[in-house]
């Protein structure tokens, strides 16, 4: 542990530790998120990636973005 956070600590690194059900007092409810938070969650702890688009044209300059990225210019894909 260096100098530094052994005299100032250290911030914990995840929220989701904050809300965890032992820390919550005994009579709280648990906390229920909703399937589709749940999945983003978990993507992205494995390493995905979420990409937000407003309309169609933001769409395909991600998509180009992509393809580029990962050097798939000759590939070939099925988008429906």
């Amino acid at each position: 542990m260096s100098l530094f956070r052994k005299i100032f600590g250290s911030k914990p690194d995840n929220k989701e530790e904050e809300l965890k059900s032992n820390e919550r007092g005994k009579y709280m409810p648990e906390i229920k998120l909703p399937i589709d938070e749940k999945f983003t969650i978990n993507f992205k702890a494995n390493g995905g990636k979420f990409l937000y688009c407003e309309d169609l044209d933001e769409i395909f300059q991600s998509l180009e973005n992509i393809i580029q990225e990962n050097h798939w210019e000759d590939k070939k894909a099925l988008c429906i």
